[in-house]
């Protein structure tokens, strides 16, 4: 897509990179000596990661300027270019909330991931749909009323009492009804604002929706352990760990 080719998108990337990266010990120690793929990997790739590393992207500009070691690969993440059972990790930062089908993403992720092998995602949770009109990079002067209202909401909207009431009540519900394949909520990207994050995402999925979907394939769960609270209040990033096939 050409907006994944834009130099002001790549450029927005690389500034915010430091946001991106895994900086948690205990999880690089998971890394540590394993065969690792990054889907999404951009040009910030995390290949100081494991001990053999691979990076796919679907830009081929931000591939060119990620430098570092391991491979690196065009493809699509929903279409891998990898045998079954490839790899010992397999990490996302940042990239299912910008995948309009995520489930199969996360289905081509089971493919390729070897037994004992661990999953770790650190994507943008629960996007709300205002965030594709760049309210926060856009001055009040350039906005129609209705908006300028929105943005002068937006630290309520955001704040994390709001966020859990949107949020909590449908993990209660997941939780108390069968597993029927991924939960998301398609969004309206914008390919206009590469400066402002997540204004392109796609979708709003839930890390809940997420651990549910491992659950069902027969994974266990690390981060965070498998009790029905911690499912329920957890944030951040999630870690789980293949089993069975």
């Amino acid at each position: 897509m050409k907006f994944y080719e834009s130099q002001e998108y790549i450029s927005h990337r690389k500034s915010t990179a430091h946001h991106r990266r895994v900086h948690d010990t205990e999880l690089v120690n998971m890394f540590f000596g394993k065969a690792v793929l990054e889907l999404g990997c951009g040009a910030n790739p995390q290949d100081f990661l494991g001990n053999e590393y691979v990076g796919v992207d679907i830009s081929f500009r931000a591939l060119r300027e990620s430098k570092g070691r391991g491979a690196r690969i065009l493809a699509d993440a929903t279409c891998l270019p990898f045998k079954n059972e490839s790899f010992d990790a397999v990490i996302t930062i940042a990239l299912l909330e910008h995948v309009p089908e995520p489930e199969k993403v996360l289905r081509e992720i089971v493919r390729v991931l070897r037994i004992g092998g661990i999953v770790m995602h650190s994507d943008a949770w629960n996007v709300p749909p205002w965030r594709c009109l760049g309210l926060q990079v856009k001055p009040y002067k350039m906005l129609k009323f209705s908006y300028k209202v929105l943005k002068l909401l937006l630290p309520i909207l955001e704040s994390l009492p709001l966020r859990v009431l949107r949020i909590i009540p449908n993990r209660i519900i997941r939780e108390l009804r069968k597993f029927n394949g991924l939960d998301y909520r398609p969004l309206k990207p914008n390919y206009n604002l590469p400066e402002a994050s997540d204004a392109d995402a796609c979708v709003s999925i839930d890390s809940h929706s997420v651990l549910l979907f491992y659950k069902a394939m027969g994974f266990s769960l690390v981060k965070p352990s498998d009790r029905a609270l911690n499912r329920l209040l957890h944030r951040g990033f999630v870690v789980v760990k293949k089993v069975k096939k």
